[in-house]
């Protein structure tokens, strides 16, 4: 798909490239302490510059790969129930956390992880910059929620904090893909490619910002009134616009490629399903084809989500992985 090639042009491809036989995640390298400061810390923000270079990229991999797999795991699983088959609560959870997963995964394909550091995490940065004269006179570094941005050479993370998991995931995602459309037209590619990924960018915005939802978590807003408040029917007694198709054509949605979005008319459980599979359709596509354009290829991802995706051409929901 040409948009989603001209979009790779921004994205961290070496990661899908052969590294360190490390098992180490981005929290994990952040532990490991290999790493030292070119500049003091501060509360809310710190860079760690890495020791070795190779070793973040296979970490951040590590986690690209374990987040992708998260999602199309979690997508592939979805069906009705068969003992209440107009039951579509917990599978509007499931496409939720689908679609939150596919969002992680599809920042650090582009180089960001939101993540969570506790206490042993930020212990260990005070620690090392103490060591290192850089704690920047704090007494102590307090652990949170952080947006970890890594440099496309693997040599750099800068964190800072952010406060809430699921509003402010949704909202860098947002940053992410408004920092890709500004990219666009420095890419190397035919103009009508250009279009065809700005088109695709925009989709997605419009879909995550939808409601009013402006810092893009407007599929986390459908998810609290779905399961908190049990709301649009989805729980028994269902209501007349409860309707099991939703399900299956979602379960097809995420394994042909990415459209221009879902279709105008829709109802809001409809459009929550339809966006959410869109969502992990396009980071379907994304990795599936950062994977194909290296060889060789990252051993992780033909063990990970590259083999769990030939295990769901096999589930039900019928279309196909392409």
């Amino acid at each position: 798909m040409t948009a989603v090639r001209t979009l790779l042009q921004s994205a961290r491809l070496p990661l899908f490239q052969p590294g360190l036989a490390s098992a180490l995640d981005v929290k994990a390298w952040v532990a490991n302490q290999n790493y030292f400061f070119t500049q003091d810390i501060a509360a809310n923000s710190f860079s760690l510059r890495a020791s070795d270079p190779l070793q973040l990229r296979q970490a951040l991999a590590n986690d690209l790969n374990r987040l992708a797999s998260a999602s199309f795991e979690s997508a592939a699983g979805v069906g009705l129930d068969s003992a209440l088959p107009r039951s579509l609560a917990w599978g509007s959870v499931r496409w939720y956390y689908s679609a939150f997963f596919a969002a992680h995964a599809f920042m650090r394909l582009f180089g960001t992880a939101c993540i969570q550091l506790d206490d042993e995490h930020v212990d260990l940065v005070f620690k090392a910059a103490q060591v290192m004269g850089r704690s920047g006179g704090l007494t102590a570094l307090g652990s949170g929620f952080f947006a970890a941005s890594i440099d496309p050479a693997f040599q750099s993370v800068t964190f800072c904090r952010l406060k809430d998991s699921h509003r402010d995931t949704w909202a860098t995602l947002v940053s992410i893909v408004d920092g890709l459309a500004e990219t666009l037209p420095n890419t190397t590619a035919l103009s009508s490619h250009k279009l065809e990924a700005s088109a695709l960018l925009s989709d997605l915005k419009v879909q995550l910002t939808r409601s009013g939802s402006s810092r893009g978590n407007w599929l986390s807003t459908m998810r609290n009134s779905i399961n908190y408040r049990q709301s649009h029917g989805a729980w028994f007694p269902y209501n007349r616009s409860t309707d099991p198709a939703l399900l299956e054509s979602a379960a097809r949605a995420w394994k042909i490629h990415p459209s221009a979005g879902p279709r105008k008319g829709l109802s809001e459980l409809d459009y929550f399903f339809q966006a959410s599979a869109g969502l992990v359709a396009l980071v379907r596509e994304l990795t599936s084809v950062a994977a194909e354009l290296n060889s060789p290829l990252n051993p992780i991802f033909e063990k990970g989500f590259l083999k769990l995706l030939n295990e769901a051409k096999k589930t039900r929901g019928g279309g196909r992985v392409s």
